[in-house]
């Protein structure tokens, strides 16, 4: 349902995101693959926190009530 839907969108986000960041990152440091690995760790754990802070707020919601 919407769940997949907004994670596949999410994917192909982070997937052409990381792909102009590696581009842009030519010529400056590391090398192709660490800047696109690098690129999709960093923006996968920042979704991550983001996605545990909704939840734990959701649960706190839930027992507050």
């Amino acid at each position: 349902g919407n769940l997949k839907k907004l994670f596949n969108d999410w994917l192909n986000y982070r997937n052409n995101y990381c792909s102009l960041y590696t581009v842009s990152m030519t010529n400056y440091m590391g090398s192709d693959e660490y800047n696109q690995q690098k690129c999709i760790y960093d923006i996968t754990s920042q979704q991550y926190d983001y996605i545990k802070s909704i939840l734990e707020n959701a649960s706190l919601e839930v027992v507050g009530n």
